[in-house]
């Protein structure tokens, strides 16, 4: 190599860095293997319904399942809920913060708006209750029970994951 040539790049780079670049790009993969893997794994979700009622109805019998989402659409709240959520959600939130950033402090005033925030909360999973006790009275009890046991699959992983168990 005393001839003067010119090494190329890769060739002039010292072990280090190419066990570097090795390590970095085994991270790459494993993000994108991860992200892959929980892209294929969820489920299609049916725009009208939403997420949460997607997941119910996947879980009945293929012919049953028409019958289901026709039932939860009969709701005409459903659409309202899920359009004017966000924007409910957000003035409560608006509220919270203006309460909290006041000063002087009004411990009341933050009371008082924090209560108007868990409203929004509540009046958007009392809906959604009012829509299971629908569908809920037109299954059978086998029908009922699979959905039961997918909630108590669900809030068990949910709890691990919130408690680190």
């Amino acid at each position: 190599m005393s001839d003067g040539s010119v090494l190329p790049f890769w060739r002039r780079a010292p072990r280090w860095v190419w066990m570097l670049l090795i390590v970095s790009l085994a991270a790459n993969f494993a993000v994108a293997g991860v992200y892959a893997g929980r892209a294929m794994r969820s489920e299609p979700v049916d725009p009208e319904l939403g997420r949460y009622y997607s997941r119910v109805v996947a879980l009945l019998p293929e012919e049953r399942r028409e019958a289901a989402r026709s039932v939860i659409l009969a709701r005409s709240d459903l659409a309202e809920d899920r359009a004017s959520f966000g924007g409910r959600l957000m003035q409560a939130t608006e509220t919270v913060t203006a309460a909290m950033t006041a000063e002087p402090f009004d411990p009341e005033a933050l009371s008082d708006a924090l209560s108007v925030r868990m409203d929004v909360f509540r009046s958007r999973f009392t809906g959604r209750q009012d829509r299971l006790i629908a569908l809920a009275e037109t299954l059978t009890p086998r029908e009922r029970a699979m959905i039961a046991e997918e909630m108590r699959r669900r809030t068990k992983r949910r709890i691990a994951r919130w408690t680190g168990r």
